[in-house]
């Protein structure tokens, strides 16, 4: 008896979710969790994703400017998770710091409607495209929502910001954000990669490095939403061991010449003006003044240059920066692949 009351339950409740979601196109799915439906950009009918699109918008312009009055406008769940100010004042100061070229963008909505709201905000396969689908968490109402915006910034590069939403008392308000960069000077995640495991063949370790990196911080993913190629990047990179230089957490002590300096970052980065290059932060020993600290950063790019001249494939540029221990204090040196070293500005 106890084994059909098991079985008439989930049917029943398959049933039901037929009988609601019927015509709808989008990915049905079903689990402990519930029973519902993913419907993805032009599956989502013309009123509602307009309603996303503005309700999206106007939070993040809110935020842009005062992120104590966004979070008014949040759901209760999300004000619940951003009572503390500090840590909002900091991800505003975070977002703001970047220098945005041109309007903001929807660039994918994803809807999911299901019986019941989800405390656990598990996640759902949404998209399912040949290689992989897009992985989307439910909100803690029946109805919610996760939009993806894009702007450009400085250097050919792009923000990606993506916005938790939750239908609540008949209007949609956003329950979180969370924001990367998702191209860096031209390239997104999926060229990032590419190029990635095109240097890992060559066995250049210190560009694949670099740009495994940059890669798997370009696909975005978050608590509530994962980019489609997620999946396979990861197998990809759960097989690749970093080069000593750069393998664990920062700092990284490396030697040239006998020299040793402590390493900050390591990181693939665009210039404004839009070229690639490796960027490197160190903390000098000693700090005189700045023509010791840019005769240090020298040391630095004449030893890449001598050890790893194969950066050149991947960069334009090096630029090394001297970050004083006591100060924010930083002196940087630009040395570009067919030209050398940019003349340094007027010294103290």
């Amino acid at each position: 008896m106890r084994l059909a009351v098991w079985l008439i339950v989930p049917l029943a409740l398959l049933s039901i979710a037929f009988l609601l979601f019927q015509g709808l196109k989008g990915t049905f799915s079903t689990s402990d969790a519930g029973v519902g439906v993913c419907q993805t950009d032009g599956q989502i009918n013309a009123h509602t994703r307009e309603q996303l699109s503005s309700t999206t918008l106007a939070f993040l312009e809110t935020f842009s400017r005062s992120p104590v009055e966004a979070r008014q406008e949040m759901s209760r769940r999300g004000r619940a998770a951003t009572v503390e100010r500090g840590p909002m004042e900091t991800a505003h100061a975070s977002y703001r710091s970047l220098q945005t070229v041109g309007s903001p963008s929807i660039s994918e909505t994803y809807l999911l409607r299901f019986l019941n709201g989800d405390e656990y905000a598990s996640r759902v396969p949404c998209n399912v495209l040949a290689d992989g689908p897009t992985f989307v968490s439910r909100g803690g109402t029946s109805t919610s929502a996760v939009a993806v915006v894009t702007e450009e910034i400085v250097g050919n590069s792009e923000r990606s910001t993506t916005v938790w939403l939750e239908r609540e008392d008949g209007s949609w308000r956003v329950r979180a954000i969370s924001w990367g960069l998702s191209r860096i000077a031209g390239r997104d995640g999926s060229e990032l990669w590419v190029e990635a495991k095109q240097q890992r063949a060559r066995h250049h370790e210190l560009n694949a490095a670099v740009l495994y990196a940059a890669a798997r911080d370009a696909l975005p993913r978050n608590a509530f939403y994962q980019h489609r190629l997620v999946q396979h990047f990861e197998r990809d990179f759960s097989g690749f061991e970093a080069l000593a230089l750069v393998r664990g957490e920062p700092p990284f002590a490396w030697t040239f010449s006998g020299e040793n300096f402590q390493v900050r970052q390591v990181q693939y980065m665009g210039l404004d003006t839009g070229e690639a290059t490796l960027m490197v932060e160190h903390a000098p020993s000693q700090w005189v003044d700045h023509v010791s600290a840019e005769a240090a950063n020298r040391r630095i790019v004449e030893g890449l240059n001598a050890q790893y001249p194969e950066w050149r494939e991947t960069f334009e540029a090096i630029v090394v920066r001297a970050a004083r221990a006591d100060s924010n204090e930083v002196w940087g040196t630009v040395f570009w692949r067919d030209s050398g070293y940019q003349a340094a500005p007027a010294s103290d």
